[in-house]
């Protein structure tokens, strides 16, 4: 306090009294009206020209504990600059008065971001650097490679039932699927799920699930368990309850906004205690897929994998008397003299021998000889294969599509002749045809014999 009253006291008659009192400057003089107070900024500014030098100067109301010495202690400072102090002894005078009369002092400046030579207390140079902040985290751990992460999950007795996945290259997108996954208790959905197993310095983002969405038939690498939305890769399979991934199937990796879903044939998911991973034949086959540029629900543009062509493989019958599970028989097609496909039952005329239906495709595969015979037997042996018939209206494969015999009468579109008020051959009424009358003749006599 002496110290400092001493250094007051070198400013002429302003002075700070002992009893806690913060004199002013007298009415008269012009420090009155330089300093300005803002209410808006709580704070007072003065300009002052010394030696043809313009120096700002300002006070705030909350390090000075109020308006009234805030505007005090501005007018000083203006008396000690005008005085010929420096502005580094003002800084000081005002930040003593700040501690003395005030709140909060002037936060002290930050250090400089170069490093500096500045003189100490005792007279030294030292070196000044601006350190960085405890609070930055520090470095990541390295990821922990697929080796390293089997191990672990070993000693902590979790590497049963687990998977890993593998192939996707540094250099492509989502090379992050890669890992080892460890099976979740309770699964998903009555089916397994499994969590990528990473170290304590991974973040969270890098979270990985591989899990069965039941909805879409296909297994998916996702950030959550059970997103809905795109994942970053998926395997169309149609089983997936109680049991792994296959691992000789081809997963779709997402390849950005552009490319969309692609087949990676080098991504494999495999055991991780090398025992065999039984593939289903309801794994279908993946195909690329062009991705929306929403983020939201990528999987809304991946459509399951379509059927397999007509021609993509034989069907094989192991008995002549046995069909397949799943299959329904085939219809038996009546003999050409068979009186079901008169024109009487059917109400259509005759027509041209060669002449097919109108509106009829041809049938050239999977018809019986003339007469209703059946195929030899040897063509129908054990481990036999043949071409299934083609239906003409699905197109689809197999002996569940059934086989129409072209007819020996003219197709008529006609509504009249189809509910018999005209006849087939000439379009006349019913009673009015002269060949309807023999028709019904005939077809009497050969009843009654």
């Amino acid at each position: 306090e002496n110290a400092l009253a001493e250094f007051l006291e070198s400013f002429g008659h302003v002075r700070i009294a002992m009893t806690g009192v913060l004199e002013d400057v007298p009415e008269a003089h012009p420090a009155h009206s330089k300093v300005k107070f803002s209410p808006g900024a709580q704070r007072c500014t003065f300009k002052i020209v010394v030696d043809g030098q313009t120096i700002e100067f300002q006070t705030t109301a909350k390090a000075a504990g109020g308006q009234e010495h805030a505007e005090r202690i501005a007018r000083l400072c203006y008396v000690a600059l005008e005085n010929g102090r420096s502005v580094d002894d003002v800084k000081t005078y005002r930040n003593g008065l700040y501690e003395q009369f005030g709140g909060t002092p002037k936060a002290k400046a930050k250090p400089a971001t170069d490093e500096k030579k500045r003189p100490s207390l005792g007279g030294e140079e030292r070196s000044v650097k601006r350190l960085k902040s405890d609070s930055v985290d520090p470095k990541p751990h390295p990821p922990v490679t697929l080796a390293e992460a089997v191990t672990q999950l070993t000693e902590k007795g979790r590497s049963v039932g687990a998977v890993k996945i593998q192939g996707r290259t540094s250099d492509k997108k989502n090379d992050s699927i890669n890992g080892v996954y460890a099976l979740l208790e309770g699964g998903f959905e009555g089916s397994p799920a499994y969590e990528k197993f990473v170290d304590a310095g991974t973040e969270a983002c890098d979270r990985r699930f591989l899990f069965y969405a039941r909805h879409k038939k296909r297994w998916k690498i996702s950030q959550e368990l059970g997103d809905s939305r795109g994942g970053f890769a998926y395997l169309l399979h149609s089983g997936g309850t109680g049991e792994a991934p296959p691992e000789k199937a081809n997963w779709n990796v997402f390849d950005g906004k552009g490319p969309g879903y692609n087949v990676d044939v080098a991504v494999r998911c495999v055991p991780v205690n090398g025992e065999s991973t039984p593939a289903t034949a309801g794994c279908s086959p993946s195909r690329s897929s062009g991705s929306s540029d929403s983020s939201d629900d990528e999987d809304s543009s991946i459509a399951d994998s379509p059927e397999p062509p007509p021609d993509a493989s034989p069907v094989t019958i192991p008995n002549p008397g046995q069909r397949p599970l799943g299959v329904a028989p085939v219809t038996a097609v009546p003999p050409l003299n068979d009186l079901s496909l008169s024109p009487a039952r059917t109400g259509l005329g005759t027509i041209n021998p060669g002449q097919k239906p109108l509106g009829t495709a041809p049938v050239t595969a999977g018809l019986p000889p003339p007469g209703g015979c059946s195929p030899p037997q040897s063509s129908l042996e054990e481990g036999s294969t043949r071409t299934p018939p083609v239906s003409p209206s699905t197109g689809r494969v197999g002996t569940e599509a059934v086989v129409q015999r072209p007819t020996s009468s003219r197709v008529c579109a006609k509504m009249l002749v189809r509910s018999g008020l005209r006849c087939e051959c000439h379009y006349l009424v019913l009673t009015d045809c002269p060949v309807r009358p023999k028709q019904r003749k005939r077809l009497a006599s050969q009843g009654s014999g």
